[in-house]
């Protein structure tokens, strides 16, 4: 079983961006949904959040792919 690991997706450039973003849309569509979502976007703007998520590929986060 593969061990959780934490990416801060807010930090990668923007091909790594997209390429996560197309693999979360693929694999997680509710969390696709939730990082799209106007509520969201608004508190994560209003805190100066950063996104962070749990990858399963601790190898795939290292490189900064999901």
């Amino acid at each position: 079983m593969a061990n959780k690991k934490k990416i801060n997706l807010s930090r990668l450039n923007r091909e790594q961006k997209q390429r996560v973003w197309r693999r979360i849309q693929e694999t997680n569509p509710p969390l696709a949904n939730l990082l799209t979502d106007i509520g969201f976007q608004s508190l994560k703007d209003q805190f100066g959040a950063e996104v962070v998520v749990e990858v399963s590929t601790p190898e795939a986060a290292d490189n900064g792919q999901y």
